[in-house]
Order: C-alpha cells, then sequence, then structure tokens
C-alpha cells in the first residue's frame, strides 16, 4: 500500500506548525511545574499566579507589535529570532530566576509567542487557495496542539527523572530544534497578505470576530478552565469514582483539561476539512449553540456530570471554533491581529470574572450559566452575520439579472 507525498502547500503547513509546537515547550512546562515547586523556589502564590498570566497579558500590546514586525522583517528571520530568544527564556527558567526576572522572562516569551503565532497562521493561510483553507488551518492547529501535549508530558516526565534545571535546558534544547523545519517553511521574504484588504468586508472580519473571539477566550481558557477543578471538587469531594475505581479530584480535572488539546490533535484537520464543505458560518452556528447547551446542561444537573459536558464543550469548542474562528481571521495580518488580541484578552480576564461570579453568587457552576449566555450570543451574532451577507449575495444577483436584461 503507498500512501500519496504532501503536497508543497501541505509541507509549508506540516513545517511550520513542526515550528511552532517546538516553541512551547518551556511555556507548558511553567504551567505543569510553577504550581508544584513554586514554594521551593521561594514564590508566593500570588506570585505564581502574576507568572501564568503575564504572558497573556503582555500580549494585547505584543500581537499588533508583531504584525508590524512582518511589515520590516521576513518571516524567516523574525520566527527563527523568536525561536532562540524562547529558547533562551526556557533555560533561564531553570536557573531559576528571582520573581522579577522570571516576570520579565514570561512578558518576553509573550513576545515571541505573538511573533511565532501570527507567522504560523499567516503563513498556513497563504499556501492554499480559499476552498481549501479550512483544511489547511484544521492541520496546522492539529500539529500545534501536539506541542501542548507533548509539552506538558515531557515536562512531568523530565522534572521527575532529571531535576528541575536540566528538564528546562533540555526542553529549550528542545525549542532549538524547531530552527530547521522553520528555516524550510517560512519565506525569507516578507510574506503577502492572503487577501487583499479591499477583499475584506470589515464590518463583519474586525469587530465582530474581535467579539466572537473575546468570547471564546472568555470562556473556553478562561471560566471553564478555571473553574472546572472547584465544580468537580463541589460536586464529590476529594475524590471522584469511576466505576470500581476511584479518582483524585484533581486527576480527573487534569484528564480533562488535557483532553481538549487531544481532541484538537485528533479533530482539527478533519473539521477543517468539514469547514471547507459546509462552510465557517454554518459550523461556528452549530458550536456556539452545542456549546452553550452543553454549559446550560452542566449547569442545570448537579453532580459528576460536569467532566462530561465539559469534553462536549471542548468538542464543539476548542476543536471547531478555534478552526473556524482562525480560518475566519487568517485573511489578512491586520483581521488575525485583531482576533488573536481578543481571544488572549478573553483568556486573561475570564478567570477574573468566573472567580468574581462564585465569590458574589457562592455557587460553584454560575460559571458554566454565564459562559452558555455569552455563546448564546455569539451564536445570535453568527446568525445576524449569515441573513447579511445572504441579503447582499441577492442584491447583487438581482444587480447583475437586472443589467443582463
Amino acid at each position: 500500500m503507498t500512501f500519496p507525498r504532501p503536497d508543497r502547500s501541505s509541507m509549508v503547513v506540516i513545517l511550520a506548525g513542526v515550528a511552532v509546537a517546538s516553541s512551547l515547550f518551556g511555556d507548558m512546562a511553567v504551567y505543569t511545574v510553577l504550581p508544584i515547586t513554586y514554594r521551593r523556589l521561594g514564590l508566593s502564590a500570588m506570585q505564581v499566579g502574576v507568572l501564568l498570566s503575564a504572558n497573556r497579558w503582555v500580549r494585547l500590546l505584543t500581537n499588533e507589535l508583531a504584525r508590524r514586525f512582518g511589515r520590516r522583517w521576513s518571516d524567516r528571520g523574525r520566527v527563527v529570532t523568536a525561536l532562540v530568544l524562547g529558547a533562551c527564556v526556557a533555560a533561564l527558567y531553570g536557573t531559576p530566576p528571582p520573581f522579577l526576572l522570571f516576570l520579565l522572562l514570561r512578558m518576553l516569551w509573550g513576545l515571541c509567542w505573538s511573533i511565532l503565532r501570527q507567522a504560523g497562521v499567516m503563513t498556513s493561510a497563504a499556501s492554499a487557495s480559499a476552498d481549501r483553507r479550512g483544511r489547511v488551518m484544521g492541520l496546522y492547529n492539529g500539529i500545534v496542539k501536539v506541542g501542548y501535549v507533548s509539552g506538558t508530558l515531557l515536562a512531568g516526565f523530565l522534572l521527575d527523572a532529571v531535576g528541575f534545571r536540566l528538564m528546562f535546558f533540555t526542553l529549550a534544547a528542545l525549542t532549538l530544534s524547531g530552527i530547521l523545519p522553520a528555516r524550510s517553511a517560512f519565506a525569507s521574504s516578507r510574506a503577502p497578505e492572503v487577501d487583499p484588504p479591499r477583499a475584506v468586508d470589515g464590518r463583519f472580519s474586525g469587530r465582530r470576530l474581535a467579539i466572537k473571539g473575546f468570547v471564546f477566550g472568555t470562556v473556553g481558557s478562561g471560566i471553564i478552565m478555571s473553574t472546572l477543578g472547584h465544580v468537580l471538587y463541589a460536586a464529590s469531594g476529594e475524590s471522584v469514582r469511576v466505576g470500581s475505581l476511584i479518582l483524585g479530584v484533581a486527576t480527573v480535572n487534569g484528564i480533562v483539561l488535557a483532553f481538549r488539546h487531544l481532541l484538537g490533535i485528533v479533530g482539527s484537520p478533519a473539521v477543517g476539512r468539514l469547514l471547507d464543505r459546509v462552510g465557517v458560518a454554518r459550523a461556528e452556528l452549530v458550536a456556539f449553540a452545542g456549546s452553550a447547551a452543553a454549559l446550560l446542561f452542566a449547569f442545570a444537573v448537579p453532580g459528576i456530570v460536569a467532566p462530561v459536558a465539559a469534553v462536549a464543550f471542548f468538542s464543539c469548542g476548542e476543536v471547531v471554533l478555534i478552526v473556524s474562528l482562525s480560518t475566519e481571521a487568517s485573511r489578512t495580518g491586520r483581521v488575525y491581529s485583531l482576533f488573536a488580541t481578543a481571544l488572549d484578552a478573553g483568556a486573561a480576564f475570564g478567570p477574573l470574572i468566573a472567580w468574581l461570579l462564585v465569590g458574589v453568587s457562592g455557587g460553584s457552576r454560575i460559571g458554566f450559566f454565564a459562559g452558555a449566555l455569552l455563546f448564546v450570543a455569539c451564536a445570535l451574532i453568527v446568525g445576524m452575520e449569515g441573513r447579511a451577507l445572504t441579503g447582499r449575495a441577492r442584491r447583487r444577483r438581482e444587480t447583475r439579472h437586472g443589467d443582463s436584461v
């Protein structure tokens, strides 16, 4: 049995995805090991929270900066530079640094990730025609998700095997391995916009897309990720019985949250192909509505049903929406930068919103209800966009028909 060789556009996407995925090893290690080792490092719990969120806050400024870098630097030059800086940051994590230096390193990593994400998405989108863009973005997102999963698993294994310092030094070396695929995937000159800016309707590609990105980041990366463990603990205490097995609530929470990335690896390429067939708008409408239904179910039905609802939410939200929204945003660098900033803002504000609601209401599941309402609002936005675009297409057909009579 023989397999067809990937075409040039597919190879560009694969290599770009591998390069960007390799940059995530150090960042995922911070999320994995810092909550465990922070006391030995002389850090307080509040400082841990600041460090884990600093890279997100700084990206509210650096996403646009990364787009402007693209006007002056070649894609290859800025990606390789970001990979080298990311490897240096990961190595310095292992020293370990005092809090203020650690904070500066997290902010520098935020800039690196802005550059890598912008270049990876735009290069992948530019490698294929408009009718294959969903497939391309699905493949790219699936490969990048491998970096999230492998970085998390490697960090836990290496911490136990070789210790804190050697773990980060090893992950820094693995980050440098992304330079080789980056040199092949990214152009030595500045890449053109995927679609001409005048061809993109700003009313739909800018403001409303930013709203959808902010809501998606607020609910998925913010509310659900930050409160799921609290919901599980409130429902079942410190352990959860699954058949004859008794699992710790932290273990169940970790399994569900890791499963979101595994779903992305497996499901993103298939979702991308589906988008090219049914269209982005239809997929987004179903995904926002399905995610809202899953969250309402988790809110209405108490108990251990929360992990099941979270898996259903991640299936609709994390897999379908991230591919469809990225595909919609990738038409121009300016639009994608705006979308990425809105996404990061939601991820940064989401935990604050979630825990404020928990503190005010006293209920652990109130965030699920708030997330459902936000997703219903986005479904309505998508529906209004669809009707507006349908009306415009109808008027164009009528105009052409009138001209031909």
